[in-house]
Formats: structure tokens, sequence, C-alpha cells
């Protein structure tokens, strides 16, 4: 299960997202004045109290870590969204919404991410079909690897057609701004069954702001109904809840807002804090049990002007989820 850490807060890109990123490849660099092997250059931290920089956003010294119970995911080579380097642990899923910040940030902020290695998502907010399109468009101008959100399958298709984006489209019915989600379990199956049939990569579920359903109702609905990429966002605020997102067979979950405010771990003043917990949270909840993954789809090459291989037909009737 991989950990996608959004640059948001209130559905909103962070208007400091580029410091954010400064944040975050500085404690990667894990060489403070203090020296990489702890505070003094001597030892390693022993527990809560001890951390130093490296700690702040991965596991430490310890080993590197096997999350899925004794073996990598075999596609990817990677483990709840940490990747390996050495013995350290950081962020490599990062996200961002196409409201909050300009253009011309928006792009300089994915090139940073795609910079550091890592894989981008853009997360549509819109609730029209005009702008959830351009929010498409956008995507397509700046690269990214998933499109997430938004309710115009066939339409957003058309326009990542011949692109490496991979699309996660709403199940359910996304409401107002911040994002509520309308629809019971069978309405999420139905529309996780409509977005595979149509081509699309999984879904992007807002099950924790369920209007009408408790949300692991909603995930295990959306688990059972597709083999795809089943995308989590919104409201996840605690490691319990981490927790029984994997229990339920969710792929990943989205982060910002909590890890900002501070919820996952109060007690503690960083954002470096707030990550640790997340990602420590989400190996152990991993490691709990079996990997429930449907296969993942993986950005390629850009396919040829033909069309993209090995995406099923797009049936020539309107593909909008229902409203």
């Amino acid at each position: 299960m991989d950990f996608v850490f959004m640059l948001t807060r209130d559905d909103r890109t962070v208007t400091d997202c580029l410091d954010v990123l400064d944040q975050l490849d500085a404690l990667d660099r894990h060489d403070g004045p203090e020296g990489p092997e702890g505070r003094d250059g001597s030892h390693e931290p022993d527990g809560p109290g001890d951390l130093d920089r490296r700690d702040l956003l991965g596991l430490g010294r310890r080993d590197t870590v096997d999350v899925l119970g004794g073996a990598e995911a075999p596609h990817t080579g990677r483990t709840a969204g940490i990747a390996r380097a050495g013995h350290e642990a950081r962020v490599d899923h990062i996200g961002f919404k196409d409201v909050g910040v300009d253009t011309p940030t928006l792009a300089r902020l994915h090139r940073r991410i795609k910079d550091r290695g890592a894989t981008s998502y853009l997360e549509v907010v819109s609730t029209t079909r005009e702008e959830a399109l351009a929010s498409a468009r956008t995507a397509v101008d700046l690269g990214v690897d998933w499109l997430m959100g938004g309710t115009w399958v066939e339409e957003t298709l058309t326009l990542l057609d011949g692109t490496g984006t991979r699309y996660l489209p709403f199940a359910g019915e996304p409401l107002g701004h911040p994002t509520r989600l309308a629809g019971g379990p069978s309405r999420i199956a139905d529309d996780c069954r409509r977005a595979e049939a149509a081509g699309c990569a999984g879904v992007d579920l807002l099950a924790y702001r369920a209007v009408d359903a408790d949300p692991l109702d909603l995930v295990r609905a959306a688990r059972a109904a597709t083999t795809g990429r089943l995308v989590v966002a919104g409201s996840i605020t605690t490691p319990a809840r981490i927790r029984a997102l994997a229990e339920a067979g969710a792929d990943a979950f989205t982060i910002g807002s909590a890890a900002f405010s501070g919820s996952l771990r109060p007690d503690a003043g960083t954002l470096g804090a707030q990550l640790t917990t997340i990602l420590e949270a989400t190996a152990a909840a991993v490691a709990a049990g079996p990997p429930r993954r449907a296969p993942e789809h993986r950005p390629g090459p850009a396919p040829s002007p033909g069309g993209p291989e090995g995406r099923p037909v797009t049936p020539p009737e309107a593909l909008t989820l229902e409203k």
C-alpha cells in the first residue's frame, strides 16, 4: 500500500509547496551539522526523543524495510510508498491539486517532484465538466504520472490518449468543496466496474468523506468490483485509519491536510514527524497481514500516436459516471 503525500490543505495546493519540497530534499540528504550518524555523529537514536535529521522523514538507520511480510511488491521493487536508498526511507509518491497556486508554480512543482525521482499525481477538485476537463488538460501539459478525480470518464480518457498519464476517476458522486462523497456501496461498485470497462487504471475513492455509508464498506465494495488501482483520498487522519484501509484492500491512500495540521501525531511539532508517523503506520499495517493488492499500473513511455497499446477499447456510448 502506497502513501501519496498531497501538498494540499483544504483541497487546495499549499502556496508554499516549493518550500515544502525543499524541506523534503533537506531531510533526504540527512547531512545536517551534527553529521549523518546521529546528533553528535557517534551514535544512533534510541527512541522517539532521540531522533536525528534522517529520522524526521524516514525510518532511521534500520535496515531496508520489508513491509509485505517477506517479499517486495514484485511489480515495483518498492514497499509501502517508501523508496529504498541504502538504509533510508523517503516519500516517493507526491501529489497536488490544480487550484491554490498559478500554472507556472504548478509547472515548477511538477519538475521538482520528477527531479527527486517521485511519482506525481494531480487530483481534480472541480465539479463542473468544463473545469474538470481543463484540469485534465493541465495534467497533460504537465506530464503527470497519475490523474485522479473527475467523473467525465470518456472525455478525460480521450484527452489522455497517447500520453503516459493514467486515470483514476472518482467513484460515487463528489459534492461541493471541500469535497464530500455521495453514494452507497452498490453505487461505488457500479462506478468501479464502469471505469474499468472504459479503460481506466482504477478509481479515486473519497471514502472518509462519505455522507451515505460507512467509509470502509465503500472501500470493500470498490475492492471487490475492480482489479485496478484503488486509491483512497481525503480525511485519513489517524494511524488507525491507515490500518483499516490496508485491511480493506486499498492499494494507496493520500494525506495532505492532516500532515500539515499535525493530526497524525498531535504531540509533535514538525512536518517530518507527521510523515514519519504515516510511513511507519503504513509499513506496520501492510506487514500485519497478507497483501491484497491488485496489479499496479505504472506509467510507461508514451504510446504511439495511434493510441496506447493494451488499453481496452472504449465503448462508443458516453461513459460518464452516474451523477
